[in-house]
């Protein structure tokens, strides 16, 4: 693994940062190259002798079944819209949704399946049709309505065994970073979320953290949607950093790396890295709050 040598590129990456997490790179921290492929959304390249490739799937939000619930209730509206051609609506509101993303490595033993658990609203819509043959078929419009101001949830799967879990917390009050316990706000915040209000969107408005456990490690991100940048800690010590892509256009984004603790084994770096790369994923999701499909 090659160090980055210009002490200055990290300081760029932090500088909007706090005090207290740039007396935490007093130290140098390893680099890691990461391209993201052209051709592939949420697909990277990484200068690792482990990982080397990663990709993440996308979804639509499902809603999360619930064990001796709703045996028949889908099954039941399809059936009479197919009978008689009559529309039928589906709408369940204040349930749990579910967004999946499988973390896919080269080597299948790192891979990884994270769902996303999150309040909100579904609808489905189930309209009957003639086809050409003269019988019947039937279109499904569906809607989902996500609320993520109260928080979710998700949980880290490998080989089907729960290895983790997380909560995240959307615009964390970030002025509590300048306390002593850089990650106080993380357990504040829960309880002081506010009514959203209809303000101009603001660099904070597009944030988020994280804090959960994997492995029995205690890990927390604190997320920069605007930016691209994410800091992640082990408890109260900053352990990477992963700056994205802007764009995919390699010739705008030569600065797209992970920054790493060097301390960490190999294998550590592989739970980081993946860690830091799924928030391509939910970077991509955490503002947006209406689907249809």
């Amino acid at each position: 693994m090659k160090t980055l040598p210009p002490f200055f590129l990290i300081c760029f990456l932090f500088f909007q940062t706090n005090s207290s997490i740039h007396a935490q790179l007093s130290k140098k921290f390893d680099s890691i190259l990461i391209r993201n492929n052209p051709k592939y959304d949420l697909t990277y390249r990484i200068n690792d002798e482990y990982l080397k490739k990663v990709s993440l799937s996308k979804s639509h939000p499902k809603l999360a079944e619930i064990k001796g619930k709703h045996a028949l209730g889908d099954f039941g509206s399809g059936l009479l819209t197919l009978v008689s051609g009559v529309g039928v609506g589906n709408t369940k509101e204040n349930v749990d949704l579910k967004f999946t993303s499988k973390i896919k490595c080269q080597d299948h033993k790192y891979n990884w399946t994270i769902n996303l658990f999150v309040n909100g609203l579904m609808e489905k819509q189930r309209s009957r049709y003639r086809t050409e043959s003269g019988g019947f078929s039937m279109d499904v419009d569906r809607y989902a309505s996500v609320n993520w101001d109260i928080g979710a949830r998700g949980e880290i799967i490998k080989d089907n065994i729960k290895i983790g879990d997380f909560i995240l917390i959307k615009r964390p009050k970030f002025k509590k970073l300048a306390n002593n316990n850089p990650l106080e706000f993380l357990s504040d915040s829960i309880g002081e979320l506010d009514p959203v209000e209809e303000v101009e969107e603001s660099d904070d408005e597009r944030t988020y953290a994280v804090y959960g456990q994997v492995h029995n490690q205690n890990f927390s991100i604190v997320a920069s949607v605007k930016n691209k940048r994410f800091w992640l800690f082990q408890d109260e010590k900053l352990k990477a950093v992963l700056q994205l892509p802007h764009t995919v256009r390699l010739v705008e984004d030569k600065m797209t790396y992970a920054l790493l603790d060097p301390g960490m084994t190999s294998l550590e770096m592989t739970y980081w890295l993946k860690l830091g790369l799924y928030n391509a994923y939910l970077a991509s999701i955490v503002d947006r709050t209406e689907y249809n499909w």
